[in-house]
């Protein structure tokens, strides 16, 4: 069978998913394309797209559905929120606020929109291809507030709309890739400038 091609990748995705939804953590489609195409890279498996195709497929082998997430047995397991809370400030202590700094790095999907709508009764709620085109986006603040410069990752690092204009002029650090993915290489680099920055 078709599917047979990627069995180690759909297995893994199953297993990935499994653990992030056991944590009752919320995954939407974009997720799950994003994470299967960053296992097919780890796994080294080439020519596969995580289309949504791939995605149906994998969805109804697996039983898996998507749905509206509510009420209290959807929330996050307080014991792992909890274990964080006690475990962070043994961790911080005898650093300063100005020394504490905290990083994140969003997938910001810009051309998505909302899987939800309203809609006739009488008409199939059906929805058009998912737009997979993202960047990634680094924040990177202190505990007194001081906000580092934003880097932020796409495919491109010469986009039409930056012709003429000098990237190191920009209010964010621009970086590329062709999948716009932070790599190891770029976060590297980013903590040494930041541990040099500190040192000084």
């Amino acid at each position: 069978m078709r599917h047979e091609k990627y069995v180690d990748i759909n297995e893994t995705v199953l297993e990935w998913f499994k653990t992030v939804r056991a944590k009752k953590i919320p995954v939407s489609r974009p997720i799950i394309q994003h994470k299967a195409e960053e296992l097919a890279d780890a796994l080294g498996i080439e020519n596969f797209s995580a289309s949504n195709g791939w995605l149906d497929r994998f969805r109804i082998r697996n039983n898996i559905t998507f749905q509206s997430l509510c009420g209290e047995a959807a929330d996050v397991d307080p014991s792992l929120c909890e274990d964080w809370q006690e475990r962070l400030p043994l961790l911080l202590a005898g650093y300063d606020e100005e020394d504490i700094f905290n990083m994140d790095e969003p997938a910001l999907f810009f051309r998505t929109l909302s899987n939800k709508s309203m809609i006739q009764k009488s008409k199939e709620a059906r929805g058009g291809k998912i737009p997979k085109e993202r960047l990634t986006i680094s924040f990177c603040v202190s505990s007194a507030g001081e906000k580092e410069k934003p880097l932020v990752n796409w495919r491109c690092q010469r986009s039409r709309c930056f012709k003429g204009k000098d990237l190191n002029r920009l209010r964010v650090s621009w970086y590329a890739n062709k999948k716009a993915w932070m790599t190891s290489s770029i976060f590297e680099e980013r903590l040494v400038n930041f541990d040099q920055k500190m040192r000084n």
